[in-house]
């Protein structure tokens, strides 16, 4: 089959599909319009998302347009309807703390710098994806386990697991003393950390495969969940297990289309999760409804943050591109560990410094990013063009190539996004993240023999070899 360069899907790319791109910029100028003319510009926003979404509807569950969509929806959606229904039946915030500024009061600026953002990364990612929604994937005959090597990489895993619990502060420690432990007692141990991942993130993938191969699939299951389970505990319950539990369905994910029912099954396994996740890590205090509806107004606070700080203040040019910097000068003992190595932390430190003490740090979305780095909305679209079609690119090795070896980076890379929107496009730990990939890839070609020789159905449905 014919393979793909980058420069060559480039310059092959075609929309066929006009209607839907322009019905989306429709609803994109109208969007921005209504926030300038109405006084419900908030509300508008938050029922922007699911329309652009419904728009272009991605045929592929595991289309990046479904992961970016999933971020506004749950940093714009959810706490702007929370708010509303609140606000409509006269409740007051038990937790007056959670709200660092009512979505009402929002600015048009930030609002129209959210819907330009969302808006113009899914049409970019519809133009790069459209035409290749599961064009071919690879069935599970097509691939060779070699199990043993699975078991293997099963107990270097579970031995990283022990050995960071022994270093860092103990097993005793951990199963006794869980949130205080995770928050403070990890420092120094960043090299093992990112073993533990890279090693897990491949173990469980792997895992996934052998599971959806249905030979020895008890065993699978049980090593999978083992796996799972413990790399989630020292990683964080709440961010980790969604992370890894993704990469192990990750082979069926691929093969799913988006329809309503499965949507509807995903958001209220999120949540559920999510609930079952706050629980264990707060030890209960968001147990009641009232109280989960107000965390989530203060856990999806990324674009009433950048409002309340940043908003204000004039765009700016490459300001802080040289935090980039700062981690790899300060591992080499060239800059002391005070110094700021990313937006987040500098601007915990300038507005939030009674939560830096406690080395928790809060999270500005990519608008932030883009205001400060490339002038707001008159430059933002060059990092966002290019970064939709790097992710582009990596979605239609798995789709059209149908190259299994790519699904693990591509899926960490879709997760990833996640954190692009609530952080930078290129974080300082680039270099550390590229290694992973690399080392996973290998593993992945070590443990999995994929055949190559399926051909795309005409269709867009499962292969013809």
């Amino acid at each position: 089959m014919e393979k793909i360069t980058f420069y060559g899907w480039i310059m092959a790319v075609r929309i066929k599909n006009t209607s839907r791109l322009l019905l989306t910029l429709i609803a994109f100028i109208t969007t921005i319009f209504l926030i300038n003319n109405t006084s419900v510009g908030h509300i508008i926003t938050a029922a922007a998302i699911p329309l652009a979404w419904m728009l272009v509807r991605p045929s592929g569950m595991l289309n990046p347009i479904n992961i970016l969509t999933a971020f506004y929806f749950l940093y714009v959606t959810v706490p702007v309807t929370v708010e509303t229904w609140m606000s409509s039946v006269g409740y007051s915030l038990e937790l007056d703390w959670v709200q660092i500024k009512p979505w009402n009061l929002i600015s048009e600026e930030t609002l129209e710098l959210t819907v330009f953002t969302f808006y113009l990364q899914a049409i970019f990612l519809f133009i790069f994806t459209e035409t290749t929604h599961r064009n071919c994937i690879n069935p599970p005959d097509t691939i060779t386990i070699r199990y043993a090597l699975i078991t293997t990489l099963c107990a270097f895993s579970l031995l990283l697991v022990w050995l960071f619990m022994s270093n860092t502060a103990g097993i005793e420690l951990w199963l006794s003393d869980y949130s205080n432990t995770y928050l403070s007692k990890r420092l120094g141990y960043g090299g093992l950390n990112y073993a533990l991942i890279t090693l897990g993130n491949a173990t469980v993938f792997a895992l996934g495969i052998a599971v959806m191969k249905r030979k020895y699939i008890l065993l699978s299951l049980l090593l999978g969940l083992l796996t799972i389970g413990s790399q989630a505990f020292v990683g964080g319950i709440k961010g980790r297990l969604f992370i890894l539990l993704l990469l192990f369905l990750s082979p069926w994910i691929v093969t799913v289309r988006p329809k309503i029912v499965s949507l509807g099954v995903v958001v209220l396994s999120f949540f559920s999760l999510l609930y079952l996740t706050t629980l264990w890590r707060t030890a209960g205090f968001y147990s009641s409804g009232s109280r989960f509806l107000e965390m989530m107004i203060g856990y999806f606070n990324a674009v009433p943050l950048h409002d309340s700080t940043i908003a204000s203040t004039d765009p700016e040019f490459f300001s802080t591109l040289g935090l980039l910097l700062v981690k790899p000068q300060q591992v080499l003992g060239l800059l002391p560990a005070d110094v700021s190595f990313d937006i987040s932390v500098e601007l915990t430190k300038r507005y939030f410094p009674s939560n830096w003490e406690e080395l928790a740090t809060q999270q500005w979305p990519l608008l932030t990013e883009l205001h400060l780095n490339y002038y707001g909305i008159w430059f933002s679209w060059i990092p966002l063009f290019i970064y939709c079609g790097v992710l582009a690119y990596l979605y239609n090795k798995v789709v059209r190539d149908g190259n299994y070896a790519f699904l693990p980076i591509y899926t960490l890379e879709f997760i990833r996004l996640f954190a692009v929107q609530r952080g930078t496009i290129i974080p300082w730990d680039t270099p550390v993240i590229i290694a992973q990939y690399l080392v996973i890839y290998f593993l992945t070609k070590s443990v999995l023999n994929f055949s190559t020789n399926a051909i795309a159905d005409p269709r867009g449905g499962r292969l013809a070899k």
